[in-house]
């Protein structure tokens, strides 16, 4: 069972991150990725209809999801997490976690999809 305590660091983290993110960005060495994978906790494979719902409620277009949705996919398969750029900046972060998925999105809502 998640508890809030755990919930609530994995959010605050996620928001540190999108909101820090902006502020280094023009120190360091831009990128081109525009999908950038980083280890979680679980890996987990999600099926295609799960992930989704997940970028749609997270505002990515119907272009990204035709776009970046097989390497989002196979991010979060391997590593378990993947954050998302749009425009240079961090748009959304996607992790996996105790059979749940939390996301967290810059424009869209932030939210945990048990699986």
């Amino acid at each position: 069972m998640i508890k809030m305590s755990q919930i609530f660091i994995v959010f605050l983290c996620s928001l540190i991150l999108l909101s820090g993110c902006t502020n280094f960005e023009s120190r360091l060495v831009q990128s081109d990725n525009k999908v950038l994978p980083f280890k979680s906790e679980s890996p987990v494979i999600l099926k295609s209809n799960e992930l989704y719902s997940i970028m749609k409620r997270a505002n990515f277009t119907d272009n990204e999801i035709l776009t970046y949705g097989a390497e989002v996919r196979n991010s979060i398969a391997t590593y378990g997490g993947v954050q998302v750029k749009r425009a240079g900046r961090v748009f959304c972060i996607i992790a996996s976690y105790n059979e749940a998925i939390y996301v967290t999105s810059s424009e869209g809502q932030s939210f945990i999809m048990k699986l």
